[in-house]
């Protein structure tokens, strides 16, 4: 999976962005694309859920095994 992570970096931010003029706006570049790669970019790798919300079910999972919601 890191290499899929990897590969999206390169891809998606340093590719299509013009070059960062320092390493401070690289780092909060890297920064922002964490996120949104995170928090809003469905994963397929996820079941097409964001990583974020992946985490929060699995782990909901983890403290209700019998609900009928953790079934979905």
């Amino acid at each position: 999976m890191a290499e899929s992570v990897n590969s999206s970096y390169k891809t998606e931010l340093i590719d299509h962005q013009p070059l960062y003029p320092g390493a401070t706006e690289l780092s909060l570049g890297t920064a922002e694309w964490v996120a949104f790669y995170n928090r809003q970019r469905p994963n397929g790798y996820c079941q097409d859920l964001t990583p974020d919300r992946a985490e929060a079910l699995y782990y909901h999972r983890q403290r209700h095994p019998h609900t009928e919601e953790a079934l979905k």
